[in-house]
């Protein structure tokens, strides 16, 4: 009877009970026990309810403000907010590379990308990395904050990044799966050169390779297809894999991002996307000008009224 009543249930209530049982699925939901915030009813409330309110309530109060959204106060927030994480991640890349480097957990390729049925956890040193790095995506969720009080519109990859991966990250922090300390060194790897550019270009210095990183941000999301295959290989003829969730929710989000990151490309540095930014520039400019020579006519009109009177 429980069951049959369940379905009138509201959305809401449906989809904690969901994540209650996912989270009671996860090998590494005892981690949640002594670690903060890993829970998954706190990862999407952050990602669906909170993050996207505080953001459109922020937008709200900042319409129409009177300050100057390019001031010294908001350049020396956003270099410092910049600075930290890319600290962090340079030092959570070179800590896990050394890690994966000198620890003889898992000692082969078939234990790394695919740790079969029945063994044991992962260490608590090594379970700390993507418990870290989930928590740094919470943290960079204040790159958007600082983009509505710069008044900077937000784009829908932006966006879509910031939401999903909380969640996503959530399944690597409960996750015994050795793999996601490789994603966990590649992405800290490219956020290090990607928060430094951020802190640099606020002061007005624009390193050349600003192209090069977009290239190595898909890159990065692209590493995920022969893993994946990977594992599917030792999942299916091999001993068998655990989690596959974690690899299937990996996969959807990385393929999501590859093409939004390719569009973003397409059309900021293909040479189509070059000429339509110098037409626009040049649109710009003629407007300009328009503007200008529209403001002396009137202030010659408004002269020979007064000498007419």
């Amino acid at each position: 009877m429980a069951e049959s009543t369940e379905y009138f249930h509201s959305p809401a209530v449906r989809f904690s009970r969901w994540l209650t049982r996912l989270e009671e699925s996860r090998p590494g939901a005892h981690r949640a026990e002594t670690l903060p915030l890993l829970s998954p009813h706190i990862a999407c409330g952050i990602a669906f309810l909170v993050y996207p309110s505080v953001i459109l309530l922020l937008q709200g109060c900042m319409h129409n403000r009177g300050y100057n959204p390019d001031g010294p106060w908001l350049r020396y927030i956003g270099a410092a907010h910049n600075a930290v994480l890319g600290m962090f991640s340079l030092g959570m890349w070179l800590s896990v590379f050394y890690t994966l480097g000198t620890d003889s957990t898992y000692g082969s390729a078939v234990e790394f990308f695919c740790l079969p049925t029945g063994e044991p956890a992962m260490p608590p040193r090594l379970s700390l990395f993507p418990y870290l790095f989930y928590l740094s995506k919470i943290y960079e969720l204040l790159d958007t904050a600082i983009l509505v009080l710069k008044q900077k519109d937000i784009s829908f990859l932006h966006a879509w990044h910031h939401c999903l991966v909380i969640p996503y990250t959530w399944f690597w922090a409960t996750s015994n799966q050795p793999w996601v300390l490789g994603g966990v060194a590649i992405n800290t790897f490219v956020h290090t050169f990607m928060y430094y550019y951020y802190a640099v270009s606020l002061f007005g210095i624009r390193p050349w390779w600003k192209q090069h990183l977009t290239k190595l941000q898909i890159a990065q999301f692209a590493v995920g297809g022969p893993c994946a295959s990977l594992y599917l290989y030792y999942h299916f003829l091999g001993p068998g894999c655990t989690e596959v969730s974690t690899t299937l929710a990996t996969g959807l989000f990385d393929v999501s991002l590859i093409l939004l990151f390719a569009h973003f490309y397409s059309r900021n540095y293909t040479s189509a996307a070059r000429t339509r930014k110098k037409e626009e520039a040049m649109l710009k400019a003629n407007a300009k000008k328009y503007e200008e020579a529209l403001r002396i006519v009137q202030a010659r009109d408004r002269g020979d009224e007064k000498k007419t009177k």
